[in-house]
């Protein structure tokens, strides 16, 4: 049985784990000129690619080029 409440939870607990994730490597990619790879978004890859462009802009990271995959 789906249960709408603990998705939600769980929706935030990914989130939280991806802008932890995403704070702490997307300046080292930056400085390092390395590209990152993840699934992180398998859920929702718009609201992950969302939630990290908005990171990214609270960083003052300009540089950031982002790909969604679907399917």
């Amino acid at each position: 049985m789906h249960n709408s409440k603990n998705s939600s939870i769980q929706q935030k607990d990914i989130k939280k784990l991806l802008e932890y994730r995403m704070e702490k490597i997307l300046p080292l990619c930056i400085e390092k000129n390395v590209k990152s790879i993840t699934n992180m978004g398998a859920a929702n890859p718009l609201a992950a690619v969302r939630a990290t462009e908005r990171l990214a802009k609270q960083l003052e990271i300009k540089q950031l080029k982002m790909q969604q995959f679907l399917g």
